[in-house]
């Protein structure tokens, strides 16, 4: 719709932080350009949406789809599910399906007790970026730096799509 291409291309245009947020509140994180777009897929959002998305236990150990499910998307034509918006770990998390991979890509609790930016920040500076091209999904990240500027943990892999591919 307009507005989430307006959003897209407020992001594009200013990708990185105004202000960077001191503190947990919306308006603490709306300094950046489709901070709106953003918001709208977290569960904070003042209009819930489909975007949120938590596969999980409630251990927070990720849990597979239900047979029914698998069946329906494989039917369709579904061989990969990539959502965000469910913190968890400090690189993609995959679940393996006959036939389907779902892939749950965030990692918003990289550091639990890292206050980077604010006290009680739990991002951290871990960075994941997940591509997909020409029909492979590749996972390319890092876990972190430590004090000497040395990468903590290189992260890179392939996500099989359930039919063969990689």
């Amino acid at each position: 719709n307009k507005w989430a291409q307006a959003e897209v291309a407020a992001w594009e245009a200013q990708p990185t932080w105004l202000k960077s947020p001191t503190d947990e509140t919306a308006e603490g994180w709306s300094q950046r350009g489709g901070a709106g777009l953003i918001q709208y897929g977290t569960p904070a959002t003042a209009v819930p949406s489909v975007v949120y998305c938590r596969w999980l236990e409630v251990s927070c150990m990720p849990k597979p789809y239900p047979d029914d499910l698998v069946d329906y998307l494989t039917k369709s034509g579904v061989t990969r599910v990539v959502v965000g918006h469910t913190p968890h770990g400090n690189c993609p998390t995959v679940i393996r399906h006959e036939g389907l991979s779902v892939i749950m890509a965030d990692t918003s609790y990289s550091n639990m007790q890292s206050n980077l930016n604010y006290e009680g920040d739990n991002r951290g500076d871990a960075v994941c970026a997940l591509a997909l091209k020409d029909g492979r999904c590749q996972i390319r990240g890092r876990t972190g730096v430590h004090a000497e500027g040395d990468l903590k943990q290189i992260i890179e892999y392939f996500v099989p799509d359930g039919s063969g591919g990689g």
